[in-house]
């Protein structure tokens, strides 16, 4: 969060048929980029790969929304 203001994450965490991952943020957002590009969104973006999943944006008024769904048991032979 810029110029040390506080702010708020929420990270919700679900299994049901799929396992989905939900982080919000109540920060500055996104540069309107249909994928962000900083080091976090790249690590995420490898996580959700790795799980065979799908990783989806949502812009909130303020911050942003990333959720990754993926279907359960997708460890790929490990």
């Amino acid at each position: 969060f810029p110029d040390n203001r506080p702010g708020q994450v929420t990270v919700e965490f679900s299994v049901k048929k799929d396992i989905e991952l939900t982080i919000a943020d109540n920060g500055v957002g996104h540069d309107g980029r249909d994928d962000p590009s900083g080091l976090g969104s790249r690590i995420v973006m490898l996580l959700t790969q790795q799980l065979g999943g799908k990783l989806s944006y949502t812009k909130l008024q303020p911050g942003l929304s990333a959720q990754i769904r993926a279907p359960r048991g997708s460890s790929h032979g490990h």
